[in-house]
Order: structure tokens, then sequence, then C-alpha cells
């Protein structure tokens, strides 16, 4: 009896988790300098002022720093001991719902006792789909720590993901995609990869 009981918990394990995986596909772009090595100080920052106070940015930041770090670089906490500052940057949009109306067609019926087809071809009425996507997009700069952060000479690294999906929620699908943007980090440069990942969560994209 203990046995059964152990087997009907198992299944019920292996099906919640198998409800619980998710998939969120992408399309990344990475472009460097030719001489670009991943090492350094490195501080992170917000791409804007209004983001650098937010508690959602302190929770992506901790992630991009650990990322940054398996990839060679020595995270500081001020400007003034950086070699290079990485800027980061989130976003989604408003959900754009799109409609569909796709046709119904008769399989059979059944009357006074006999079956009959109405026609495999046949349409007898129409149903409609709704669903809301919205458009998911971080980037990362990375610059030499001049004066000067923001000329255009100063940069060494830019990369961008970006994910259109029915996740709501950036929070919902940004580590899956973050962990997307630094495969293989810095990657092939100028090339836009798209990849689809399947990872632990709630918000299918």
């Amino acid at each position: 009896m203990n046995s059964i009981k152990l087997s009907v918990i198992c299944i019920l394990v292996l099906l919640s988790t198998a409800c619980s995986m998710q998939q969120v596909k992408s399309n990344s772009t990475a472009f460097y300098v030719s001489d670009f090595i991943p090492s350094g100080n490195l501080v992170v920052t917000a791409a804007s002022p209004e983001k650098s106070t937010s508690l959602e940015f302190m929770n992506y930041k901790q992630k991009f720093e650990e990322k940054l770090s398996n990839a060679g670089y020595n995270i500081v906490n001020s400007i003034d001991q950086a070699d290079y500052i990485a800027e980061i940057d989130y976003k989604i949009t408003p959900g754009e719902t799109l409609i569909s109306s796709s046709p119904v067609y008769a399989t059979g019926s059944y009357r006074f006792g006999r079956s009959f087809s109405l026609g495999a071809n046949r349409a007898v009425s129409s149903s409609t789909d709704a669903i809301t996507l919205y458009d998911k997009l971080i980037t990362l700069e990375i610059m030499k720590a001049t004066t000067e952060t923001t000329s255009e000479n100063s940069k060494v690294y830019e990369s961008r993901i970006k994910s259109l999906g029915s996740c709501a929620d950036l929070a919902g699908v940004f580590d899956p995609l973050l962990t997307t943007l630094f495969n293989n980090f810095p990657g092939e440069n100028g090339k836009t990869m798209t990849t689809t990942v399947t990872y632990q969560g709630e918000c299918d994209d």
C-alpha cells in the first residue's frame, strides 16, 4: 500500500514539474571592438537616472554583476575605482492584442437514430481567439571609465536581447533572457542569434 502511495506522489511531482517548465524565444545581438577583452575593474550602473534608485534595478544589477564577474571582470562599487562602466537598460512595451478568427468544420451529426455527415469541408461556425503580446528588451553597454563616458570612442561592447511573447511582466522572463544574453560571451560579433530556452517558471513567453 505504501509503495502505491509513493508511486502516486512521484507521478504528481513529475507532472507538476513538467507543467511548470516554460519556454522563452528571443533574438540577441552583440557588437564589440576588435581587441575587446572582458577584464579589469567594472562598475554596473543604470542607463537612466530614474531607474538607478528602483528596487527592480537593484535586483537586476546583482544578476548582471554575477554574469560579468563570471565573464572576467572585477566588480567594483565606485566609478572612481572602475576601468569600465557597464550601463544596463530594460523595458517592456504596452501589450498589443491580436485577434484571429478561424472556421469550425462539421464532423458529423445524429438524428432519428441515424448518423450522417455534414461534410468535412463545410464550415458551420467560427471561433475567435485573442492574445496579447508584450515586447521585452534588455540592453548592455560597456565603455571605458573616462571623463567623457558618453563619447562613441569610449564604448567597447554593446548587446541587446529582445523577446516578444504573452508574458506581461519582464521579471517573469528576465533570468532566462539574461542567461541567453551571456551564452558564449561576448558572442559572435555582429550576428543575431535566435534562441529558445526552456526554464522553470510560471510566465510563458
